[in-house]
């Protein structure tokens, strides 16, 4: 799957696999079960803003609302919302969930199973969570690009 989309792996270890998709290493990752199903697909949707900056913070929350227009367009309404300083909006189906989600330096979309992210949620791990840290370590990567969805770069 990962050479179809043009993203190489970046590296596969028990139950999580790295990928580069285009923006960089670990810009996607793949959690699997101790049976080797999927439980996540997790993919960046823009690279990692500086959130000292007002303007790439501005351009960061016009982006999270331009993917959630898109998403909605092709998903129909949204059937969960959490609002607040780390958006996320959610399309739950029967089996699995579309998201989006937005820490302050950066956008994800993910594809969850159900019963996964409900633990998740439960556990207050939230499916954003688990990547905040790590995104909250890259904080300040150089330009922003938010290749997925047609925006313009930051310096655009």
């Amino acid at each position: 799957m990962a050479r179809a989309l043009g993203w190489t792996v970046d590296s596969a270890s028990e139950g999580i696999i790295e990928l580069d998709t285009g923006l960089g290493p670990s810009s996607g990752s793949v959690e699997l079960d101790w049976e080797g199903t999927v439980n996540t697909v997790r993919v960046l949707v823009t690279s990692f803003i500086d959130s000292d900056e007002a303007a790439e913070r501005a351009w960061l929350r016009d982006a999270f609302v331009h993917a959630t227009g898109l998403l909605t367009a092709t998903l129909g309404d949204p059937t969960h919302r959490i609002p607040g300083s780390s958006p996320d909006v959610r399309w739950r189906g029967p089996d699995s969930t579309i998201g989006l989600t937005s820490t302050s330096v950066r956008l994800m979309i993910f594809s969850a199973g159900n019963d996964y992210l409900d633990e998740d949620d439960l556990q207050g791990q939230g499916i954003g969570v688990k990547w905040s840290a790590f995104a909250e370590s890259l904080e300040g990567n150089e330009t922003v690009h938010f290749p997925l969805l047609g925006l313009p770069n930051v310096e655009d």
